[in-house]
């Protein structure tokens, strides 16, 4: 349980800065800065310097950006010794009697974190063909971590965000524009996108997120006022566990930018978006999108199931690979009146562990032939911002939801059993019993925040969150309270 008294340093905190920011003004636009100003050539300086702090209430996995609350119970057998069902009930196993773990298996953390400092470049390039060309390079520190030898202290490592450049063609009428390098891939909402102090807000709880390498077209139809865009992307197909592959296992452990099950198919992957923009006065926005996927991964079929066809034991030499195919459809909508902003999205989708989302692996054998099968899913999210700074009030505010499922439930394994005796509790045999994130059903968080805005370059918020997260065949759902307090330098 947190302790009351921190929560109330939180709400008092949020209080006085609420206080302040209304006798403050609020800020104009920022200042560039530029490290040249040419005729011909333009090249920006921008960046973000942060700190989070951030308190979870229980124990969550992902660093820090929690993705889902981990398991809060463990099944015990009333008695004797623990034997595992064979095979896995699909309503779960009746004869466990779930337990909640002990209170410091459970408990939260406090967590400083500076890794999402950014640095990048933006270029104007000079004309050609009558058109502008550009481009955008920008790194941050959220790689990972470094630990070298002899060394215990950990290290961030650097990031590559976004890295292109192209060449635009943009008129009152209509725009077009060519493309490439690495940019954010097309299924991110991008005009809908939430506001949240997380890096990657409502991320494996509705939002597609992913940086593509490619090449993308762009075009715009009518008016800046309204207008309709379609953009198409070919990319490189990255499979989202490639070390999960016997045949196609990449350069080594956790390295998705190593060649892959993606890679292997020898096809590029496919993205596009339509928009609809409808600008006509200042204080009234509406933008509604559609956008989506194809891609084709080569996944080796797993033969667990060889005893289902006569074949016996597994064997190496029986290894077989087939495409299974990666897809989504989904929708993006943001409506903009005054300081108000209604903004959401939803995506349906396939064998989608590509973009981190439906919490593991996206494809599963079949179990009434020697193939494999998408695992399916669904996502969304909704929120409300409240943009003061438009009527001179330097504060933010912003109340949300978003939720994924993953509905191939009848074929999703209830539980992996750990054997590890847990003392406390007096029974002649216990076995604990874990869920891992292929057994979750669904996710969720909701989410409120506040966001002041000190001058052109720095500010301060506050963000109060609750995830909860299903099991199957557990009982109840886990849940867990976030605090975050985020300072940022932006510039």
């Amino acid at each position: 349980m947190v302790k009351k008294r921190f929560i109330w340093v939180l709400i008092l905190a949020a209080l006085v800065l609420s206080g302040s920011a209304l006798m403050a003004q609020a800020p104009a636009g920022p200042e560039k800065v530029m490290i040249y100003n040419g005729e011909q050539l333009k090249v920006q300086l921008t960046g973000m310097l942060r700190l989070d702090m951030m308190l979870t209430e229980y124990n969550t996995y992902g660093n820090w950006q929690p993705l889902w609350v981990k398991n809060q119970k463990f099944g015990v057998v009333q008695g004797g010794y623990y034997t595992v069902p064979q095979p896995y009930s699909s309503q779960g196993i009746k004869a466990l009697v779930f337990l909640p773990w002990q209170a410091e298996l459970r408990r939260g953390v406090l967590k400083f974190n500076a890794n999402a400092a950014q640095i990048g470049v933006t270029i104007v390039g000079p004309g050609v063909l009558g058109g502008t060309t550009f481009g955008r390079f920008e790194m941050d520190f959220s790689g990972g971590f470094a630990q070298p030898a002899g060394n215990i202290s950990r290290q961030p490592v650097l990031r590559l965000r976004n890295a292109y450049a192209g060449i635009r063609w943009d008129k009152e009428l209509f725009s077009v524009s060519f493309t490439f390098g690495q940019y954010t891939s097309l299924l991110l909402p991008a005009y809908a996108y939430p506001v949240s102090l997380h890096g990657l807000p409502f991320f494996e709880k509705g939002v597609l997120f992913d940086w593509s390498q490619g090449f993308m077209l762009g075009f715009r139809i009518g008016p800046r006022t309204v207008n309709v865009s379609i953009d198409v992307a070919m990319v490189r197909v990255k499979a989202g566990n490639d070390n999960t592959s016997t045949l196609f296992p990449g350069d080594g452990p956790n390295q998705p930018d190593g060649s892959g099950p993606g890679e292997a198919s020898k096809r590029p992957g496919w993205e596009g978006r339509i928009l609809l923009t409808v600008a006509p006065v200042p204080i009234f926005r509406m933008y509604l999108g559609v956008q989506g996927h194809y891609y084709a991964e080569r996944q080796h079929i797993l033969h667990a199931n060889f005893a289902n066809y006569g074949l016996g034991a597994w064997s190496p030499l029986l290894i077989d690979a087939a495409d299974v195919p990666s897809k989504s459809l989904g929708l993006q909508a943001n409506i903009v009146v005054w300081i108000f902003s209604l903004r959401g999205a939803g995506w349906m989708g396939e064998n989608m562990d590509n973009f981190a989302a439906m919490f593991g692996t996206g494809y599963y054998e079949s179990q009434s032939g020697k193939k494999n099968l998408a695992a399916k899913g669904r996502g969304g999210y909704a929120q409300l911002v409240v943009n003061l700074p438009a009527v001179g009030v330097p504060l933010s505010l912003w109340v949300g939801m978003g939720q994924e499922t993953k509905n191939h439930t009848r074929r999703m394994p209830n539980a992996t059993t750990l054997g590890i005796p847990v003392p406390p509790y007096n029974l002649p045999q216990i076995t604990s019993y874990a869920v891992s994130a292929a057994g979750v059903l669904w996710n969720s968080e909701v989410q409120g925040g506040i966001k002041w805005l000190i001058n052109n370059y720095l500010n301060l918020g506050l963000e109060i969150s609750q995830m909860v997260t299903k099991y199957k065949g557990v009982p109840g759902t886990s849940t867990s309270m976030t605090y975050r307090v985020q300072t940022n330098f932006i510039f």
